[in-house]
């Protein structure tokens, strides 16, 4: 990962070809003492796994692309879960046929490249398990 400009608390990152989003953004996000951040991406995958959150069973039921796409747009945001950087992020994308594909991002390894923006928040945002869904929802202060 390379950090191309910080406005204040804007980062541009950008990854290269085999660089991993939720490895780079959380490692860059420990060793910058972030702890809360939301951020923007676009770019191209070659190796994807998306998911879909099964409320009823508590899991995420997942699907890998091992295929070139076009990441359309990545939404997400950076908190705090036991203790390190925790990166929750959404995405698009799209096959060369203009068909897309979306869902929560579980792995996205970069071909060509993958440009970031992370909008650093002061502070952080913590994360806690939920009883009743399952999952560790932002919690208040």
């Amino acid at each position: 990962m390379e950090l191309i400009k910080t406005f204040q608390s804007l980062h541009i990152l950008r990854l290269s070809y085999g660089e991993e989003l939720r490895e780079q953004l959380e490692k860059f996000c420990a060793d910058n003492n972030i702890g809360a951040a939301w951020i923007n991406a676009i770019g191209a995958t070659k190796e994807l796994e998306i998911g879909v959150y099964n409320l009823k069973e508590k899991k995420y039921d997942t699907k890998v692309f091992s295929e070139m796409l076009e990441i359309t747009s990545v939404i997400g945001d950076m908190s705090i879960k036991d203790g390190k950087p925790f990166l929750h992020a959404h995405g698009t994308f799209s096959r060369p046929s203009m068909e897309v594909v979306g869902g929560h991002i579980m792995r996205c390894v970069t071909s060509a490249t993958l440009e970031i923006l992370l909008n650093k928040i002061e502070g952080s945002m913590e994360r806690q398990h939920d009883e009743f869904s399952g999952l560790h929802l932002l919690c208040k202060d």
